[in-house]
């Protein structure tokens, strides 16, 4: 049994690097892509986002974004304008106001395997790093959401990937390329989430390179320092462009919200926000890693042996990324478990670096372990769980009612995974590795897909707004002269109402101003969306429609009748 490991390991010698980068874009491409408009938009952040774009697409307001027509200035606009632009070009839909999200992961993966290559590592482990990187919870979770969190953790792998490049080229020509880069994506980054794009490059940069001058001992290049502080510099470019050009059209004040309470308040904590204790992080750094997590301690343990015995400058690389931002994000006052998600690409890269050597046999262990028979049995593990998925995911889908047509591409596409494994397997006793990792790669991806596609999308009307909000455009349509308002809304419902409608709805924000409404208006000129906790005790209302949202109820009321 041990020749077939042997045969894999010869089979991936003869795989061309160009290949396994082909292999791992499809891989991402597949997992962050493929039925990505099945699920509708969830949560407080997702509706708030597309609500936002959606608001810069049809009204223009490019510099200042605005959520329901109140400035919103928690983030820079990077990520709301690509999602604007892709709402212009798809229209208003889940694929739309998801798509830069799903792209910034796939390059966010692409170049954790270019990095990984160049650190002299072979295809077969860049593949595994990227992989990895793609399918780890939090990444993945992401990846696949109207968030602007991945576009930052994009950005920042690709300062990463770009600096490591710099300093390994030779000649200014080559140099000079890769630091304009390097600039750009560190003002990518800020321009995605402010300082924080900048802090976590930078910091484990700096002590990437002073601990290296220092304890591996190579030798000190000037050139770096100044690419590093110049990058940092160039950085701010992009986003002071934009803050002037906010300033001129909205003030100091503006300004002010974005530099000093978005940024520094949270930092120090006068902008109580999310404020958490500093062992935060360490609860949910391993636990979004999932599954993979089991393998970060080995990983951890043997490249802090390598940087430190074997001075190794990659291994130096991989814990400075890791370890020196999670410091600093551990002081910071403001704490979000997508604030770790740049991290994640480090931990993904230390273990695959750590497991690729292994299955390819460069890295040698200790006699005593059979790693042949490890190998073995963890493909035979991950060939069973996609052998016998089509058939977990169809009675999910009966016992959830998901309509079954719904997911018989996935189910079939799963079908074929399961019978290139079998093929393999049973063709020869496993003469053929090529087709049993293509299906297992294959049947990977699919399965991800399945979680969000077929289990998840069952879920939408529990987590979406879609119903309710599908329910009060027909209430309108019966009528044309009546007019929707949003009744003390929060983030959530303003976001997801601007996306669904594609305009500004108006809102009431207090119990007075809705007592005005109802002489004006009367009982039938105007319907109201509100949560029910604000309805609550309200006399001499009508409800049209209540929808279970989550925790509460959203509930659709007009002028009229009794709660």
């Amino acid at each position: 049994m041990s020749k077939s490991v042997e045969k894999f390991r010869d089979w991936m010698i003869g795989v061309r690097p160009n290949a396994w980068l082909a292999a791992m874009a499809v891989f991402a491409a597949v997992v962050f892509l493929a039925g990505l408009n099945a699920r509708q938009l969830w949560g407080a952040d997702e509706p708030r986002i597309a609500g936002i774009s959606t608001e810069i697409a049809v009204y223009d307001n490019w510099v200042q974004p605005r959520l329901n027509g109140e400035p919103f200035l928690e983030t820079p606009p990077l990520f709301f304008w690509m999602d604007a632009v892709s709402i212009k070009i798809f229209g208003q839909s889940p694929f739309a106001a998801k798509l830069p999200a799903a792209l910034a992961a796939i390059a966010g993966v692409i170049a954790v395997f270019l990095l990984v290559r160049n650190m002299g590592y072979s295809g077969f482990t860049a593949m595994i790093c990227g992989g990895l990187l793609a399918t780890s919870a939090q990444y993945w979770n992401n990846g696949r959401k109207c968030m602007t969190d991945i576009l930052l953790c994009a950005f920042i792998i690709l300062a990463m990937m770009a600096f490591q490049r710099l300093t390994e080229s030779e000649g200014f020509s080559r140099q000079k390329q890769w630091f304009l880069l390097f600039a750009l994506f560190l003002g990518g980054a800020m321009l995605s989430k402010s300082l924080i794009g900048l802090a976590i490059p930078a910091s484990a940069l700096f002590f990437w390179l002073l601990i290296g001058n220092l304890y591996v001992g190579s030798k000190t290049r000037l050139s770096n320092w100044v690419y590093l502080f110049g990058g940092a510099a160039l950085a701010f470019i992009p986003i002071a462009i934009w803050l002037w050009l906010l300033y001129c059209s909205h003030g100091a004040g503006a300004v002010y919200t974005v530099v000093w309470t978005n940024n520094f308040g949270r930092f120090l904590g006068s902008h109580a926000e999310h404020v958490e204790p500093f062992y935060f992080y360490l609860k949910k750094l391993p636990e979004q890693l999932q599954p993979w997590t089991i393998f970060l301690p080995f990983a951890l343990a043997y490249h802090f042996i390598q940087a430190k015995k074997n001075r190794n400058r990659n291994s130096l690389f991989m814990l400075c990324w890791l370890l020196i931002p999670f410091i600093l994000l551990s002081v910071a006052a403001g704490k979000r478990q997508v604030y770790v998600l740049p991290l994640y690409a480090a931990e993904a890269i230390m273990i695959g670096t750590f497991i690729g050597p292994i299955v390819e046999g460069t890295l040698k262990l200790p006699e005593k372990i059979n790693i042949n028979l490890i190998i073995r049995i963890v493909a035979a593990i991950l060939a069973a769980v996609i052998c016998v998925s089509p058939l977990v995911l169809f009675i999910i889908a009966r016992v959830l009612r998901e309509p079954v047509f719904a997911s018989d591409n996935l189910i079939l596409c799963l079908l074929a995974s399961a019978g290139l494994i079998l093929f393999g397997l049973f063709g020869r006793y496993g003469r053929h590795p090529e087709l049993i990792a293509a299906g297992i790669f294959f049947g990977i991806a699919i399965n991800y897909v399945a979680v969000d596609a077929v289990i998840l999308k069952a879920c939408n009307p529990v987590y979406s707004l879609d119903t309710v909000l599908n329910t009060a455009s027909k209430e309108m349509e019966k009528d044309k002269e009546r007019q929707l308002y949003l009744y003390r809304p929060t983030e959530r419902v303003s976001g997801g109402a601007v996306f669904y409608f594609g305009k500004i709805i108006p809102s009431v924000g207090d119990a007075e101003s809705l007592e005005k409404m109802r002489g004006e208006q009367g009982s039938d000129k105007a319907i109201f969306l509100a949560d029910e906790a604000v309805t609550a005790g309200m006399k001499n209302i009508r409800i049209l429609y209540e929808s279970k949202l989550n925790k509460n109820k959203m509930v659709l009321f007009k002028f009229g009748g009794n709660k």
